[in-house]
């Protein structure tokens, strides 16, 4: 399993980003002279939970009706491709290259220069025809393809990855087991072996299924591999292309709070492996399925960066972002959004209380 910003701890209670709830300096005041046809929302996403903004009504909302969403500890995403049915795919329109060395490391100084008001000329200067091209959302699962699948090039057989192990949390968030691919074939007979933790490993049983025709959702509690999307599944597998996916009913995947721990295959098979020991498995190691998109940067959360000045806050980037919705075959929508503060309009609010400055271009 590659190691990806975004799959940072869910979990991350009481540690690292957890603190991060001060201003972060003048880069973090909200507000500014926003003009009559821009707008200003305050979205509270401090709680962990993502929080989906409809631009069209300057709202948060629950249903699929949204454009932009964020995640604390995750990320922002976009309604489409990988992370939704909305069809938005967006750009970078304007951004503050100061912020950022050569290297890729943040200069401080630059992130104390920018508010909400002198960014303001940035954001004005965006149009529909700012970008030549849009991207979409892409999942990125925490369990890849070449984890647990083994392709004969010269037979062109598929078979499951001799020693793969995974150890991931429930959609519960807590409950945990451990699972290992054990057959796989090109028509997608697949078995699982499963082995839950209750104080100690529980006795191993097998799940059989078929993944050939459609997603299958499997409820580890009960051994179920029958299991609906609106149903507490844990895991899923589907085809995607030609690529084979293992999904989590939490982050990207989910509506849950499963995940999956970074820990390495053998060490999780082990018959001495403890998951509660935080030697071995600590917050840190736990991630979500995420997905990848243009609101990736330029920050290491996208239109926020962690850490500027050594510290815990989040400091907004001030980046134009360019979204472009398909409503009809060929007839678009354009929006244009920036974050202008991570703790509330005045800047004295918890962490995730986002500002966003935005506007409907047609």
């Amino acid at each position: 399993m590659s190691n990806y910003k975004l799959w940072l701890p869910i979990a991350l209670s009481g540690i690292a980003l957890a603190g991060c709830n001060s201003s972060g300096g003048s880069s973090n005041e909200g507000g500014g002279e926003t003009p009559s046809n821009a707008k200003e929302i305050h979205i509270d996403s401090s709680s962990g939970a993502q929080t989906k903004v409809d631009l069209d009504s300057g709202t948060s909302v629950q249903d699929d009706n949204w454009h932009v969403s964020y995640q604390k500890y995750v990320g922002f995403a976009l309604n489409g491709g990988g992370s939704g049915s909305g069809n938005v795919a967006g750009c970078v329109a304007a951004e503050f290259e100061a912020l950022f060395d050569d290297e890729g490391n943040a200069v401080a100084d630059e992130f104390m220069k920018l508010t909400g008001s002198n960014t303001l000329e940035s954001f004005e200067s965006v149009t529909m025809d700012s970008c030549d091209s849009f991207e979409s959302d892409s999942l990125e699962t925490r369990i890849e393809f070449d984890d647990w699948v083994h392709y004969d090039f010269l037979t062109h057989q598929v078979s499951a990855k001799e020693g793969n192990a995974f150890l991931i949390k429930h959609s519960d968030g807590s409950t945990m087991s451990r699972f290992s691919v054990t057959s796989l074939n090109n028509d997608k007979d697949t078995t699982i072996n499963v082995e839950q933790w209750n104080n100690g490993w529980e006795t191993a049983r097998d799940i059989d299924f078929n993944f050939a025709d459609q997603r299958v959702y499997i409820d580890l509690d009960t051994d179920n591999p029958n299991a609906t999307e609106t149903d507490e599944w844990d895991i899923s597998f589907i085809v995607d292309g030609r690529n084979y996916l293992i999904q989590i009913n939490g982050g990207a995947s989910g509506d849950a709070i499963g995940a999956v721990a970074d820990v390495e295959a053998d060490i999780v098979s082990g018959a001495a492996f403890d998951p509660t020991d935080e030697e071995v498995v600590s917050p840190y190691h736990w991630g979500a399925d995420a997905t990848t998109g243009i609101m990736d940067g330029p920050g290491n959360y996208g239109a926020l960066h962690y850490g500027v000045d050594g510290g815990h806050d989040m400091w907004p980037t001030f980046t134009t972002y360019l979204l472009q919705q398909e409503i009809a075959g060929g007839v678009y929508q354009y929006y244009k959004v920036q974050v202008i503060s991570n703790t509330g309009p005045e800047g004295g609010l918890a962490s995730g209380n986002l500002v966003y400055r935005y506007e409907v271009l047609n």
